[in-house]
């Protein structure tokens, strides 16, 4: 569908494809994570030269508002078998301990060991969570918005990918030191909280800059709430939450091949922009606000009201919105897609739009949802304030 609004688009030269995405993408976090990786040797490095990733302490946790970064490792752990109550309490207090100490040890003084001696330069964050079995499992009441998601339609839901009782979001700009920071909360971890899962994911590259594109080639999260708009939608603002947030995790399978055989007009008219520039349809830039009221010659809306777009819109959801924060990942030929992470004061405005887009999205056909997660992400550390203090 062209606009009249603005010249059909030509392509200069193929459009991005998946196998491109990802082949680059590997390619350049393969090359990141050789070039940045120090000897076998654990001896401490002592400060880094360079500090240019957030502090771990402060009064909310780094890895949301924080402008994205290109590696990604989801982590989550289970309280042991048996351990209810009070125990349960005590084992999750001491890995939440441990955790605060080495965290404060490896992002605030520059104690890194030597494997992550590139921890702050490559700007990462470690983000901690809790689930709702986690209240349950200590015998605690949850915050009354951590609660399960129901049963979306087309779901299959593999439980080996889903929940946990403590999840950490690692973020960095290279392979190498998210899954070496993720064996390290592990080693600390693993005597009293055995993994559940973990989830690899990275940034496919957008050639001319703006926003990333994920696997079927368009770009991804282009709108996001600004920071101020953050403090009414993302941050919660009392109560022993106050200065934490929810973070929402879906693992979406992607049929790249299905979508990729659409002509790329109908893919934008599933998607609701332009695939080169990202703009909305009828616009020039990725940024530029969408005009829904914009219609063609022969008077239909310019941005269909049932792409993805339009329903995934704040003004489909009176006027609310969510951080989104995604990732794709590609485990193997058969099995890749979208790390959707989202983080918002309220979980109830993912639920709405997820009942939405599963009724009324054309690119619901093309997706998947096979592993689901809700967590309180916890307020930050501070001075003689470990992780967890207050909530728990």
């Amino acid at each position: 569908m062209s606009s009249p609004h603005r010249p059909a688009r030509t392509w200069h030269g193929a459009p991005p494809t998946r196998r491109g995405l990802i082949a680059s993408t590997l390619g350049l976090a393969a090359g990141a994570a050789v070039a940045a990786r120090p000897s076998a040797s654990h001896a401490a490095s002592g400060a880094t030269a360079v500090a240019d990733g957030p502090p771990f302490r402060g009064p909310r946790q780094a890895g949301v508002t924080t402008p994205h970064q290109s590696d990604l490792l989801l982590a989550a752990f289970d309280l042991p078998e048996g351990a209810d109550g009070a125990r349960a309490r005590r084992v999750l207090r001491g890995v939440l301990d441990t955790w605060t100490r080495e965290l404060t040890s490896v992002l605030d003084r520059g104690e890194a060991p030597e494997v992550l001696a590139h921890a702050r330069t490559s700007r990462l964050t470690a983000t901690v969570g809790l689930g709702g079995t986690a209240f349950d499992r200590m015998g605690v009441s949850r915050p009354a918005l951590l609660t399960d998601f129901p049963a979306f339609p087309g779901d299959r839901i593999d439980d080996a990918l889903s929940g946990g009782d403590l999840v950490v979001q690692l973020c960095a700009d290279d392979a190498w030191t998210v899954a070496t920071a993720a064996d390290l909360l592990t080693e600390a971890a693993e005597d009293t909280m055995p993994p559940r899962w973990r989830q690899r994911g990275f940034v496919a590259p957008a050639p001319g800059g703006g926003a990333s594109r994920n696997l079927f080639g368009h770009k991804d999260g282009i709108s996001n709430p600004t920071a101020e708009e953050s403090e009414r939608f993302v941050w919660i603002g009392e109560g022993a939450e106050r200065d934490g947030t929810y973070l929402v995790y879906r693992r979406i399978h992607m049929d790249v091949d299905g979508f990729e055989a659409l002509p790329v007009a109908e893919q934008e008219r599933v998607i609701g922009r332009h695939k080169d520039t990202g703009a909305p349809l009828g616009q020039d830039r990725e940024t530029d606000e969408p005009d829904f009221a914009a219609v063609t010659a022969d008077g239909d809306p310019v941005i269909p009201d049932d792409s993805h777009m339009a329903l995934a819109h704040a003004r489909s959801h009176d006027g609310d919105r969510m951080l989104r924060r995604g990732f794709a990942y590609a485990d193997d030929r058969g099995d890749q897609g979208l790390l959707f992470l989202a983080f918002m004061d309220d979980p109830r405005l993912f639920t709405r739009t997820q009942n939405l887009l599963a009724r009324k999205d054309p690119l619901h056909p093309f997706t998947e949802h096979r592993g689901t997660g809700l967590y309180l992400v916890l307020p930050g550390a501070t001075e003689g304030r470990p992780l967890g203090t207050g909530v728990l």
